[in-house]
């Protein structure tokens, strides 16, 4: 399930997902949810489970796809995982990315002050 808070005040989109997900899944949801986001986006995963699931080659092929995301062109899109595992898959997508040339930013984090931070820092710089 996706829970979906977004602050215009802040051009910050909040998407909490729960239960289990796989790589592939959320990357079908992530383009779904495109259209309405804002251009900072945190993806709050920390109660999924089954993320880790997926193998490097779908991560390769799946930070590809992310170029295909106009909507997000310019912005900043932070993750959050709880566990060790689900944040380690999540670096690897952040590697890919980083050699795919995403027109936004990327990162993963374990806590979601963190991420907020990262987020609006980035936010005020580039404004």
């Amino acid at each position: 399930m996706i829970a979906t808070l977004t602050d215009l005040e802040t051009d910050l989109t909040i998407h909490k997902v729960t239960g289990e997900i796989d790589a592939r899944r959320l990357f079908c949801t992530l383009r779904i949810l495109q259209e309405t986001a804002t251009l900072l986006v945190l993806w709050d995963l920390r109660e999924v489970s089954n993320i880790a699931s997926s193998s490097p080659a779908q991560a390769e092929s799946i930070t590809a796809g992310l170029k295909d995301m106009p909507v997000l062109s310019g912005g900043k899109a932070a993750f959050v995982f709880a566990s060790e595992t689900d944040y380690g898959m999540g670096r690897m997508y952040e590697a890919y990315a980083k050699m795919e040339n995403l027109p936004f930013d990327l990162a993963m984090f374990q806590s979601m002050s963190e991420a907020e931070a990262w987020l609006q820092h980035q936010h005020t710089v580039s404004n």
